[in-house]
């Protein structure tokens, strides 16, 4: 291999010879498909990427069911029909007229290779549980057996058969395969009635499951099984341990939750748990996820589900939750633990919410609210639809209810342990309400009011302000509403001709909607007796959303009737940050707002006593008493 002649770099007349020592006959054929000459001895070292390797094209063949079975068809002893599963799939639905050993599903022709290559035969399918074996027959050759397990309640699923060695045209150049068959079998036999459901067929040169496009005919999937509960009633088969106590609580009209409580201090977890509920068969491939709304004390700092022996792969991390926020929602994945837990029983194994402080743990009498629970396939939060239920929100403050006494007693009335019960002019600019011990057998007095309006659900924390001074035996304050303990203060010191200081007592989740309002005056034990003659007077009692001692003023300072407020008043506020000033009634009816402390046109008010509230910009309230003359 040199030039032939000197200088030119060229050689004349090369021929590649192609021989046969046996002779070739007519017709035979040599193709050629690349000619590289170079420096290398080595094989399968070509650079061909300017002319690869022709093969032939992938025969594909799908088949959906769209209209009709597509040329598929049955033996004698099958029923074969098309079934309109829903508006995007359609299947075809197999169903046995007498007992046998196998189902089959036959084509007459198919478009086929002219040899062998790589093919795979992919079906989605569903049936009898008793179905364990799928075989695929091309041209009286058969497959290697597919062993598969499926149910005739489970989501359709795909099996793969290896039809490389059978698949190719029957007759040389007519790219048919006689007689493929897909045969459907049964160890221990069908019985007459039984169905196998057929989704889905593809041909092609892919050995690997679900990658399938089966966009005009997509994979069936089973409906979700959602669960729901919302409390409108009970707790709707939901249970605790001993350790805590469970209740349904009504918020409101609208709004129920089930309250869960501790009863014990160092308590690690609330377990809210259920027997069972309706769940899908094993093997499935549709997600699921349990929402719940919840709140709860601020220990609280994750959420986990456990259904049967299996903790679900998700957890519900919680960083802030209070009793007076908002429910927020948590969204956890058990799709690897929410299935039946017998094969066919449709129902899970128990099902434990688990409400966790992996730190400290929760303290007795600590509690978490459920307001919510749904098991769905929707991964999204907030998108839930407990219409009879809703998401709490936090309502609007109740405007503050005062009690200043300046003319009467103002609907609070004292027990029979207690005489007289009026109000008393202290002074021409201090007015009171006094109660008397009737006698020295009681240790606890009480003065109550069964008209006071509380809001409709929770969501806002309210503090009774009382100013007060009384029996020195006094030591303990408790406020009660409807019967049930709303907030407890101890460690008071007064006396009767002492002072008046000011209480302030937290009201708790119990202040919801109109009822008795009930204030308990104790001394430090039950054995302890208040002196009979004790006298206990009350300068105001407000309700407000103010949880600040010191905020309520009792200044006595009228109203002139034309120019608003007095120079005296003017001066106190001057000097605050005000954001608005409001006038009450002494029963609490918002009558006015202004935007400064230069209050005018206050023609339209009746002489009388009003509550005067500035809002600071820092949101501090201040009141005061002012009269109109």
């Amino acid at each position: 291999y040199k030039g032939s002649v000197a200088g030119y770099g060229n050689t004349n007349d090369i021929k590649v010879y192609f021989k046969s020592t046996a002779g070739f006959s007519t017709g035979d054929a040599v193709q050629v498909d690349y000619i590289e000459i170079n420096h290398d001895s080595s094989l399968n070292n070509l650079d061909v990427l300017d002319n690869p390797k022709v093969l032939p094209p992938v025969i594909v063949s799908k088949f959906s069911f769209d209209d009709g079975l597509e040329g598929w068809s049955t033996s004698n002893s099958i029923t074969s029909t098309q079934v309109d599963l829903s508006s995007d799939d359609q299947i075809t639905n197999l169903e046995t007229t007498t007992a046998g050993s196998e189902i089959s599903f036959e084509l007459p022709t198919i478009a086929a290779p002219s040899d062998f290559g790589n093919y795979y035969l992919h079906v989605l399918f569903r049936g009898e549980t008793s179905l364990d074996q799928i075989q695929v027959e091309i041209n009286g050759n058969y497959s290697a057996i597919a062993q598969v397990t499926t149910s005739s309640s489970s989501e359709f699923k795909e099996s793969v058969i290896n039809i490389s060695d059978i698949y190719k045209e029957l007759v040389i150049d007519s790219g048919l395969a006689n007689d493929i068959k897909i045969h459907f079998k049964s160890n221990t036999g069908f019985s007459a009635g039984n169905v196998v459901q057929v989704d889905y067929i593809e041909i092609n040169d892919w050995s690997f499951l679900n990658n399938l496009n089966t966009s005009d005919n997509p994979k069936f999937l089973q409906p979700a099984i959602i669960s729901k509960f919302s409390f409108d009633s009970d707790l709707e088969g939901w249970k605790t341990y001993s350790s805590v106590a469970s209740t349904q609580i009504n918020l409101s009209s609208n709004e129920q939750i089930a309250n869960l409580e501790s009863n014990n201090a160092d308590l690690a977890t609330f377990v809210f748990y259920n027997e069972g509920l309706s769940a899908p068969a094993a093997g499935g491939d549709r997600p699921y996820y349990m929402h719940i709304l919840f709140r709860g004390e601020a220990p609280l700092d994750q959420i986990r589900v456990q259904i049967g022996s299996s903790y679900a792969v998700g957890t519900a991390y919680i960083t802030t939750t209070s009793l007076t926020d908002n429910f927020q929602e948590a969204v956890i994945d058990i799709s690897n633990c929410y299935i039946e837990a017998s094969e066919n029983s449709g129902i899970s194994g128990r099902i434990n919410i688990l409400f966790q402080d992996t730190d400290t743990g929760f303290g007795q009498g600590d509690i978490i609210q459920v307001d919510y629970i749904e098991i769905n396939d929707n991964p999204n939060s907030g998108e839930t639809e407990p219409s009879d239920n809703p998401i709490l929100e936090t309502p609007e403050l109740m405007e503050p209810q005062i009690f200043s006494f300046a003319d009467d007693a103002e609907g609070w009335l004292g027990y029979s342990s207690t005489d007289p019960k009026i109000q008393v002019d202290l002074a021409s600019n201090d007015q009171v309400f006094r109660v008397t011990a009737k006698n020295d057998n009681n240790n606890n007095l009480l003065i109550y009011n069964n008209a006071i309006s509380a809001p409709d659900i929770t969501g806002n924390t309210y503090y009774a302000h009382v100013g007060f001074r009384g029996s020195s035996a006094l030591t303990r304050l408790y406020v009660y509403y409807n019967g049930q303990i709303a907030g407890i203060v101890t460690g008071l010191t007064t006396a009767q001709d002492g002072a008046f200081q000011e209480a302030v007592i937290t009201l708790d989740a119990d202040f919801v909607g109109s009822g008795r309002f009930e204030l308990q005056f104790r001394t430090v034990d039950n054995t302890t007796k208040f002196p009979q003659g004790d006298i206990f007077e009350f300068d105001y009692i407000i309700i407000n959303s103010d949880p600040n001692p010191g905020n309520v003023t009792e200044l006595d300072n009228p109203l002139t009737t034309t120019l608003g407020l007095q120079e005296e008043t003017k001066n106190d506020l001057s000097s605050l940050d005000i954001q608005s000033l409001s006038i009450y009634t002494i029963l609490g009816k918002k009558v006015n707002t202004y935007n400064s402390y230069d209050i005018s046109n206050i023609q339209n008010l009746h002489t009388g006593i009003y509550i005067l509230r500035a809002t600071l910009t820092d949101g501090s309230v201040v009141s005061k008493k002012i009269y109109r003359d």
